[in-house]
């Protein structure tokens, strides 16, 4: 399943890694650079 989540977030980034646990493609949508480097580093 192809998902989109708009927001990184507690609440996104935690179903974002749930899903890619689960092999969906996932796609996060996140304007802040510092949680989307926050996000990438986990």
């Amino acid at each position: 399943m192809f998902v989109v989540i708009a927001g990184g977030g507690r609440t996104g980034a935690q179903l974002a890694h749930y899903l890619l646990n689960e092999n969906h493609t996932v796609h996060l949508v996140e304007n802040r650079k510092e949680v989307i480097s926050r996000i990438h580093k986990e």
